[in-house]
């Protein structure tokens, strides 16, 4: 990739002079994934925003919420889960910009502590699953218990994806172009990553709070 550059009008018999710079072809492949990813993170976003849509709409229609003859979801593992997937997108987060910065080993610790908080996470969505099951509230369990089961598992699928993306940014080298390639990984990963935890905050607040 080139770009022509005007140099301006010179003299008579030189007429315009033209200088080609060359695109550095990282920037460019980088800015193309990150629309990439926008417009992948505004898809989910839509399939998320039809849950949060039927949501509303079973409560609208209830007298009551939860619904008669089911139990309420439990708030305090749920909420010890929300802070644990913040604490991983921060730790992503300083772990990004450490590796910007060229601080290697403080990368590399940032982003083992957000893959090892997600991993976290998922232990304990399945012991939140366990509990929600123990209280009486199925998958079959009438459109309340279908839209709690595949709203946490939907979120879930993407919690796996998230932990292998941060899987990959794990071999960190010291390099100046693979600092760069690096960096430009971690940025994809951090906006996936912050997209399933902003997510489970919303799944959180409107589906085991209020």
């Amino acid at each position: 990739m080139e770009m022509t550059v005007d140099r301006g009008p010179g003299p008579p018999d030189e007429g315009k002079s033209r200088q080609v710079i060359p695109m550095r072809p990282e920037r460019e492949q980088h800015a193309t994934a990150v629309v990439g990813m926008i417009f992948f993170l505004a898809s989910w976003a839509m399939m998320f925003g039809a849950l949060f849509y039927a949501l509303g709409e079973l409560r609208l229609g209830s007298d009551f919420w939860p619904p008669l003859g089911m139990p309420s979801l439990p708030i305090g593992l749920s909420g010890f889960n929300t802070a644990v997937i913040a604490l991983s997108s921060l730790a992503l987060e300083f772990g990004r910009r450490a590796l910007k910065h060229g601080h290697s080993e403080n990368a590399f610790r940032g982003m083992l502590s957000s893959l090892l908080l997600g991993l976290a996470f998922l232990v304990l969505q399945t012991s939140l699953w366990s509990d929600i099951w123990a209280s009486g509230v199925h998958h079959d369990s009438g459109p309340y218990g279908s839209l709690v089961y595949f709203f946490t598992g939907f979120h879930a699928a993407h919690v796996i994806v998230g932990l292998g993306l941060l899987a990959w940014l794990l071999p960190i080298r010291k390099g100046r172009q693979d600092r760069i390639r690096q960096s430009n990984r971690a940025t994809l990963a951090a906006m996936f990553w912050h997209f399933v935890s902003v997510v489970w905050c919303f799944i959180y607040l409107f589906l085991f709070l209020l």
